[in-house]
């Protein structure tokens, strides 16, 4: 031990030689060179690179070009995309919730033949067309088999589909997914999981109804055109157009075409749902594909289902909706938060994230996931140092950054929407980006679509 003092001794003499010297130099060779140290320039190129997170598999089996597991149909989305472009549309640049709305259109179409009805009634034939029968895939196989009287079990594009008698689907598959060297989602980093929703099947209710249809299934959207969530709506919107344009060349339900009413759910700074779903209302609607968002979901959902109109989401995630008193008429093809708040708990807890910072989005949707996610990382014994609401619109973020700075977390959970990839511009140029902390994110996010709001910010 002695020795080595000597020798760290004599070294730290000669580096403050070699320092002094150093310094004479570059005095005398450039008096005007200035002292200030000089900040290494910012690099965002790459700078989400090991940000980590999970969505829908559907998701990233859906995306042209990357793998899925053998139980998916890597060639559907390839399908997707060459006929929303047929239609007029540009190419599709992300397929989020696309499979899950177009299982929700092909799943209502097969109830209403089941039901013989186009009317309410046709709700009560749901559950049952995606459970304990008979499997089948396509819409045409699994028509022929309806029309003959057979129990189906349709598994769709978005996996098993399975549904509980509350209309809620509990067998899902989840990928988790990571950002690579472009600032891109990796499909050579996903992982993929299959998970099961915590609460157990009960019988769907018998209530009352009195609409009755016409023999005509008309199928509307109630999806973002415009709005906080407009960059997800074209996917969403294909799905339900896809699956109207399979349906009918399949020869229809109920011996007719489906015909198909387009609508625009905005976002909740607007009443542009309200407007529409009055519109679909006065043109005498039995479906309702949508909302995506959940905000928007109970601001209409009253009025829909007191139409007697039958209502799908493809995207709806909250709890609060789990055993809403939907008089059986409401479905939603996404699973709830607690199935992605415990699987991101889950990798998390693998990760071995020991103090988190949830930066979360202060609406329905933040408040609930953050809520939830909380009790899941509590429960794993992972400590929570610091939760941070933030307003969506805000015109800087300066607020959070400072938070994120002063928590000394070692892992951030970010919940929110596009406004993340501002939020995380802020947080690379404060080098306290996923270089340098644990980052992850949820499906509203994560996406290729994030990358490129990234790199688009200045």
């Amino acid at each position: 031990m002695g020795s080595r003092k000597i020798i760290s001794a004599v070294g730290a003499v000669v580096v403050a030689v070699v320092m002094a010297v150093v310094l004479v130099r570059c005095t005398s060779d450039d008096a005007e060179t200035s002292s200030e140290p000089v900040e290494a320039p910012i690099v965002y190129e790459g700078a989400l690179e090991g940000m980590r997170g999970t969505r829908p598999l559907a998701v990233t089996c859906g995306t042209v070009g990357t793998r899925c597991v053998e139980d998916q149909n890597p060639e559907w989305a390839k399908q997707l995309n060459d006929f929303w472009v047929s239609i007029g549309n540009e190419p599709l640049e992300s397929y989020e919730y696309a499979s899950e709305a177009f299982d929700s259109t092909i799943v209502a179409a097969l109830a209403a033949e089941a039901a013989g009805t186009d009317g309410s009634a046709l709700a009560d034939k749901v559950v049952g067309l995606t459970r304990d029968g008979t499997k089948c895939t396509e819409f045409a196989e699994c028509l022929a088999l309806v029309r003959e009287g057979v129990d189906i079990d349709y598994d769709g594009k978005s996996g098993k589909f399975t549904m509980n008698g509350l209309g809620e689907v509990v067998d899902s598959n989840y990928a988790v997914v990571e950002f690579g060297s472009n600032n891109r989602i990796d499909p050579d980093r996903t992982e993929y999981r299959e998970l099961a929703a915590t609460w157990a099947f009960v019988p769907r209710p018998a209530p009352v109804r009195t609409r009755t249809g016409d023999g005509t299934l008309k199928v509307a959207s109630l999806l973002p055109l415009t709005g906080q969530l407009a960059t997800y709506g074209p996917p969403q919107f294909a799905g339900v157009e896809y699956a109207v344009s399979v349906i009918n060349e399949a020869g229809g339900a109920l011996g007719k075409e489906v015909e198909y009413v387009q609508g625009d759910c905005g976002d909740t700074s607007t009443l542009k749902a309200e407007k529409t779903v009055e519109r679909l209302l006065a043109d005498n609607v039995d479906v309702i594909v949508g909302p995506s968002s959940t905000a928007v979901t109970k601001n209409v959902i009253e009025t829909i289902l007191g139409a007697g109109i039958v209502q799908f989401s493809p995207a709806n995630t909250n709890m609060e909706l789990v055993d809403y008193e939907d008089n059986g008429l409401y479905f939603r093809a996404a699973p709830a938060d607690d199935v992605q708040t415990y699987l991101l708990g889950l990798v998390l807890d693998e990760d071995n994230a020991s103090r988190v910072h949830i930066v979360h989005s202060d609406d329905l949707y933040g408040n609930s996931v953050a809520t939830r996610l909380q009790t899941v990382l509590k429960q794993r014994g992972i400590e929570v140092a610091a939760v941070t609401p933030y307003e969506i619109a805000a015109a800087s973020y300066a607020d959070v950054i400072d938070a994120l700075v002063k928590s000394d977390t070692d892992t951030v959970v970010m919940i929110g929407f596009d406004e993340i990839a501002r939020l995380l511009r802020e947080m690379v140029t404060a080098n306290i980006g996923p270089k340098f902390r644990k980052v992850y994110g949820v499906d509203a996010i994560m996406g290729d679509a994030l990358g490129e709001n990234f790199d688009n910010q200045s």
